[in-house]
């Protein structure tokens, strides 16, 4: 501020100027009082809880379930239950944007986050979620930059069909396995080694392929429009993480439990003490035996499909030692390495987005293969 009040000084004493001493005296004492305003602003939303809604906010809101010493500018908000109801309804306010309402799902935290522009929370008061709300936890409402954001804490991992009717928001929880044949939990690493979060964006990658596959053939569960086939659709993927949003072990047992996955292959990179040595490797299960079900082919089919899409050599299929996680999860199960981060170039591969949709597609053509077999 004082460079550029300089700077506007200089040159007009250039174009032989001089300024009354009362206007530079006056403009100093209001740039001076403009600094004090904002110093204490950011003073007050420094002693403030601002929360912002993203994944970062998961555990603040959620671990404590919308108290208010956690999150201060939330207002908890009422259920009320009603008996065979598949459907829950959240009312619209009337100062609300027509099209100005998104809803998102952070279904590894069990969250449901729905955001209304235009309305005010004042709007809201009195207002009460109805129908079949025993799947909630929690629910939560604050006005927030123009916007109402409505959080609900869910009791397990869901997917929705949404609709707009008559000034409300109509919601349908449903399981994966109502409407898909086979449930695919990808988990990608949740060690500091994948720090460019390559494995995680290999999943989203591969979540947004297998929903615009389904798109196309007439199915769109992921976006709540339903299923236009009364056929269940081959697979539905969930990741076990976002970027930037790790997981312990316990959190991944948590989640393949609730997410009643059929299959679990996580992602992981290599690491080599030879900075030349490349290519792919998978892991497998050796002592979980489900009738019908190969943990090697498994494994070997993820592999194989993953190295041709991404042109990558696939190097060799090891069964998991004693302390591996694979080991401890009842359930098909794989670990897929795609590719070496102590490889220089390699790693350069992994890190463009074009490269990781490769892979992304070759973990689809595995899944349909599995399905099929």
């Amino acid at each position: 501020m004082t460079l550029r009040y300089g700077e506007e000084v200089s040159t007009i004493q250039e174009e032989d100027y001089e300024r009354p001493w009362y206007k530079s005296t006056v403009e100093f004492v209001l740039l001076l009082c403009l600094f004090l305003l904002i110093c204490a602003g950011t003073a007050y939303r420094s002693m403030t809880k601002s929360v912002v809604i993203d994944e970062e906010i998961t555990k603040d809101i959620y671990s404590g379930a919308f108290d208010q010493e956690v999150t201060t500018d939330w207002t908890v908000m009422n259920t009320n239950s009603i008996a065979g109801s598949e459907s829950f309804t959240v009312p619209i306010p009337m100062t609300a944007m027509s099209n100005g309402i998104s809803v998102e799902s952070y279904y590894q935290d069990h969250t449901l986050f729905i955001r209304i522009k235009g309305a005010m929370a004042g709007n809201f008061e009195n207002t009460v979620i109805e129908g079949a709300t025993d799947h909630i936890v929690s629910a939560a409402y604050r006005e927030y930059s123009g916007e109402l954001h409505i959080s609900l804490l869910m009791d397990g991992v869901w997917d929705y069909d949404i609709s707009k009717e008559s000034g409300k928001l109509v919601i349908t929880p449903y399981k994966a396995h109502d409407r898909y044949e086979k449930v695919i939990l990808l988990v990608p690493a949740y060690d500091m080694r994948d720090a460019d979060d390559v494995t995680a964006k290999v999943a989203e990658s591969a979540i947004g392929i297998l929903a615009e596959n389904e798109a196309l053939a007439g199915q769109d569960p992921l976006s709540g429009g339903g299923s236009t086939s009364s056929e269940k659709a081959v697979a539905r993927i969930y990741s076990a993480r976002t970027p930037g949003n790790a997981r312990t072990e316990d959190e991944i047992f948590a989640f393949i439990r609730d997410s009643e996955a059929d299959v679990v292959i996580f992602l992981e990179l290599s690491e080599s003490t030879d900075p030349q040595e490349y290519g792919m490797r998978a892991v497998y299960n050796d002592e979980f035996f489900l009738p019908g079900v190969n943990n090697a082919l498994i494994a070997e089919t993820f592999l194989r499909n993953i190295a041709i899409s991404a042109s990558d050599k696939a190097t060799v299929i090891d069964e998991a030692q004693a302390d591996d996680i694979l080991k401890m999860i009842e359930k098909p199960s794989a670990r897929i390495s795609i590719g070496y981060l102590t490889n220089e170039k390699e790693y350069g591969f992994l890190k463009d987005e074009r490269y990781r949709k490769k892979i992304a597609e070759g973990i689809i053509n595995a899944i349909e293969e599995v399905c099929e077999n």
